[in-house]
């Protein structure tokens, strides 16, 4: 069993830009050569200076992202034709000592993540709780008086943290989701060259119906490639604008 003593847990997206890995061609099985893949495929965009997570392969923080909103959206839009493949990949990423140790796994998502935030609770009235993405158990987590106990349960790894500072972070966690969620959503939308995009793109989050109480739901789909213009808030508006501003200065994604 693995003790946690400077753990933080931290919102992480997976992206896998268009053209990172050529048809035909075997994937590659490192960390580094499949991060530079990935610089390759984003060249000239500002999300080939972001930096990894330390010790993934291709979990990129939240937090990082949020200065290029439009960017990320542009990428994880390309080529989507249904609301399936709107989907994102990615979830809470426990590292110690800021190195990933797990969380992440390949087809877990930013929906599995409540969950997590649901785990202290559950916690606290029975002694456990079951984090589950893709309809399998991925953590199976215990409460032993002042520690929580997880399991991973496709390797059979235990790692034990304080009770109290697992609580703590994944409050923290979530609240840099939500930052992430109710920003990135109309612009993701905006993107989509779907029917039905705001839902699509809403889909992510559409557990947490709170966090988008305070927005007013588009009731203009697509044009075209790009959505014509989604009915925000001012002040929301003008964050949006903002941010595609500061993006400008950065060539985009070819279409």
């Amino acid at each position: 069993m693995r003790s946690f003593i400077s753990t933080t847990i931290v919102p992480a997206l997976r992206i896998e830009p268009a053209g990172t890995f050529e048809d035909g061609e075997p994937v590659p099985d490192d960390a580094k050569s499949l991060q530079r893949l990935f610089r390759k495929a984003t060249s000239g965009t500002p999300l080939t200076n972001v930096e990894f997570i330390l010790g993934s392969e291709l979990l990129l923080p939240i937090a990082s992202l949020m200065p290029f909103l439009h960017t990320v959206a542009q990428i994880c839009s390309h080529e989507v034709t249904t609301m399936g493949g709107a989907e994102l990949a990615g979830g809470y990423a426990f590292l110690e000592n800021g190195v990933y140790v797990f969380g992440v796994e390949d087809d877990s998502t930013l929906y599995d993540t409540l969950q997590w935030d649901d785990a202290p609770e559950l916690l606290r009235k029975y002694g456990e709780a079951g984090i589950r993405h893709a309809c399998d158990h991925f953590i199976l987590a215990r409460k032993e008086g002042e520690v929580v106990i997880l399991r991973h349960e496709r390797s059979g790894g235990e790692y034990l943290m304080n009770f109290k500072r697992f609580t703590d972070a994944i409050q923290k966690a979530g609240s840099q989701l939500q930052e992430f969620a109710v920003a990135f959503t109309p612009i993701y939308a905006r993107h989509l060259a779907i029917e039905n995009a705001y839902d699509a793109a809403l889909e992510n989050f559409k557990n947490r119906p709170h966090w988008f109480a305070h927005l007013k739901k588009p009731g203009v789909q697509t044009e075209g490639t790009f959505l014509k213009r989604i009915d925000l808030p001012d002040e929301l508006e003008k964050i949006l604008k903002d941010r595609e501003i500061a993006e400008e200065e950065h060539p985009a994604i070819p279409q």
